[in-house]
């Protein structure tokens, strides 16, 4: 005989296993899907993906098979100590003697292999409704994501990024019933919940078949049925009670009604029946009782309470798997895609399931505060869902938009700019909007995200002019980067663009505030007096000094210099996501470069830290130097210097720098902390 509680949690530890096949099976999926591309969502791609999930069968079969040992060792494992635990309580209920001990033993290894042959062939089946039911998770969800693009809900890269998310957060689902007339599916359950229930039910009635096997054996006629709180109202009308085998019969005067009729023994609705956590044991006259028809809790709640408080912990349980499982998703559309809505959306489920995992320690804590004894117990098996994601350590800095709005380096700033706190947060929204985020996201951005969309936005506010003497670009510049007066000569610059290179000049002091002093010259040069090698250069930096210079060959104009850097961003030769703007960037960047290897507290080589940590930085994203063309731009491919500098450049112009470029600005502000 085996009791509810046990029985309740027969099945976690085969399901632990199977949580682990489903989650690489998912992960193989999602990869495959984000592989095809955003572009594959067009409809000429929709038969071509729907194609390709059929080709994945044995793919997917072939997961369930490589976990095909630890399936067997978890069931035989679980078959063991189910049959030991019923043999021990029968034989205690009937007093043990030598003959049935030495029968007992002699039946186990061959029940035990029949009992681990049944679940077998039932998890059998499962796996081939598990293949497929993953296969209808990714029909389903591209169909979906089609239909987004298609309409105009989304875009394909965004619909592509939803799916993956969508895929990982639904999970495999199987048929787990039909209907034997119609055909057609009656239940459909989550694949740890279907195992569980297949272990449970495989394993209850083959230990009440073994229990009446003892009985007969010991010429016992009587069993007594077991009993739980939250009993469903047709099992509880005949739980707790003592019934005969034999038929109805009356002993010493007390009449026991028929096991088979009372019960329901042996059909899908009745004791041991489908999802039924109801055993039997043998009983005899005179001896007490386990089991009581309207049971009580140690904890003495009523039972409808117990069994409320229970199922809110499965509630729970079941919600902490599906965030694990979307928190998986995120990451992998991040680790290809790193905008800054992918990257807040790792944060926030990060966030998500730091909430959920401490609700259910406050639920179970409350829930045991109400009774005299504990109803609940945390049981980490169920809130395994493959298990975490190899997640990156968060810099989520978890400030509201409205906490750092109120930082005093913030309000510094906006003084400065004379820029009101409403109209800053109206512009900081829009920013983030047009990147596919909201206010809320604010908070799951790092620290250096946080500052770097400030500053790009603060940039756009025209500080307050005096009346009198109004500040010239020139001396924007000067009064910025910390230089001497005289050391910038802006002329032959269309207005614009002196106003383009004071706000980068500005916004490049507010990251980088040590560099105060370090940039001896900003100028521009005649195409004529251009050094060697440089005529065909938009501008240059001499790192050791820091001085920049522009060529007016391009910035003479506006419109043509903006042009001419579009084609060069759409040839891949420059990042994507740039304008402009990024030429003088990049240049400071070089100046960067140069100051971090002159600190001497870097590793350096010829005056550059870049030759250092080029590998380094790459690696760190699963590249390769070789990758840099494709990862960065074919412009930093050319050299160690080049690269750092176009990718810092990303870093802070683009809006939606790649992981390279968030990489190295992240060692660059750590190294400027440590200089």
């Amino acid at each position: 005989m085996l009791d509810p509680e046990y029985l309740d949690r027969a099945g976690d530890m085969v399901a632990t296993v199977y949580d682990q096949i489903e989650s690489e099976m998912l992960e193989h999926l999602c990869r495959l899907l984000l592989d095809q591309g955003a572009g594959a969502l067009g409809q000429r791609g929709t038969t071509a993906l729907m194609l390709l999930a059929q080709t994945q069968g044995p793919y997917l079969m072939g997961v369930i098979d490589s976990h095909r040992d630890e399936v067997s060792e978890a069931v035989a494992r679980t078959v063991e100590d189910a049959i030991r635990r019923s043999d021990r309580e029968d034989a205690d209920r009937i007093g043990a003697d030598a003959w049935l001990e030495s029968g007992m033993a002699g039946e186990y290894p061959r029940q035990a292999r029949m009992t681990a042959q049944g679940i077998a062939e039932v998890l059998a089946r499962d796996n081939v409704d598990m293949a497929q039911g993953a296969l209808d998770l990714w029909n389903r969800t591209v169909a979906r994501a089609v239909t987004k693009v298609n309409t105009g809900a989304a875009t394909a890269e965004r619909a592509l990024h939803e799916a993956v998310r969508e895929m990982m957060r639904q999970g495999i689902s199987t048929v787990t019933y039909r209907d034997p007339e119609t055909g057609r599916h009656t239940v459909t359950n989550r694949v740890d919940v279907a195992v569980r229930r297949h272990v449970r039910t495989q394993l209850a009635q083959d230990g009440m078949r073994r229990t009446l096997d003892v009985c007969r054996g010991a010429g016992i006629r009587l069993v007594e049925v077991s009993s739980h709180g939250g009993a469903r109202p047709s099992h509880a009308r005949w739980q707790g009670r003592v019934y005969s085998l034999n038929g109805e019969v009356t002993i010493d005067g007390v009449t026991y009604g028929d096991f088979y009729s009372e019960t329901g023994y042996g059909r899908v609705d009745g004791l041991g029946g489908a999802n039924c956590r109801h055993s039997f044991g043998p009983w005899l006259p005179g001896t007490p009782r386990k089991y009581d028809p309207e049971p009580g809790n140690p904890s003495r709640l009523p039972s409808d309470e117990v069994y409320r408080l229970t199922q809110g912990q499965r509630r729970r349980e079941r919600d902490i798997r599906q965030t694990k499982r979307e928190l998986a998703g995120a990451q992998l559309v991040a680790d290809r895609d790193a905008s800054l809505a992918n990257v807040a959306e790792v944060e926030r489920l990060k966030a998500r399931l730091r909430d959920q995992q401490e609700g259910l320690r406050r639920y179970i804590d409350e829930a045991n505060a109400r009774g005299s004894a504990p109803v609940l117990q945390r049981a980490p098996s169920r809130e395994w869902a493959g298990d975490m994601p190899k997640i990156r350590k968060g810099d989520a800095s978890r400030r509201t938009m409205r906490e750092f709005m109120e930082s005093d380096g913030v309000r510094r700033a906006l003084r400065a700019r004379g820029a009101s706190e409403s109209a800053v947060r109206r512009a900081l929204s829009e920013e983030l909007r047009a990147q596919g985020l909201d206010g809320r996201s604010w908070e799951y951005l790092s620290r250096s995200s946080q500052q770097g969309i400030f500053q790009r936005v603060l940039a756009r506010f025209r500080p307050p002019r005096k009346a009198k003497s109004p500040a010239t670009a020139s001396a924007r510049v000067e009064s910025a980067l910390g230089m001497a007066a005289g050391n910038v000569d802006l002329s032959g610059l269309p207005g614009e663009l002196e106003r383009q290179v004071a706000d980068s000049a500005e916004m490049l002091a507010g990251r980088f505030p040590k560099m105060a002093g370090h940039i001896s010259e900003v100028s521009t040069c005649d195409p004529a007096a251009t050094p060697r090698g440089c005529s065909n250069a938009y501008a240059w930096c001499y790192p050791a000094s820091g001085r920049i210079q522009m060529n007016l060959r391009y910035f003479g104009d506006a419109a043509s210099l903006r042009s001419s850097y579009q084609r060069d961003v759409a040839a891949g030769f420059h990042p994507p996501g740039c304008d402009e703007r990024q030429i003088f960037v990049h240049e400071f960047c070089h100046a960067v470069d140069g100051f971090l290897a002159r600190s001497g507290k870097l590793p350096q080589t010829n005056g550059y830290v870049s030759s250092k940590i080029r590998g380094q930085i790459m690696r760190r994203c699963g590249l390769k130097v070789s990758d840099i063309p494709a990862a960065v731009s074919r412009y930093g491919a050319s050299s160690a210097a080049e690269w750092f500098a176009e990718a810092l450049s990303e870093a802070l112009c683009s809006s939606s720098p790649r992981p390279v470029a968030t990489e190295l600005l992240k060692w660059v502000e750590d190294a400027m902390r440590r200089v």
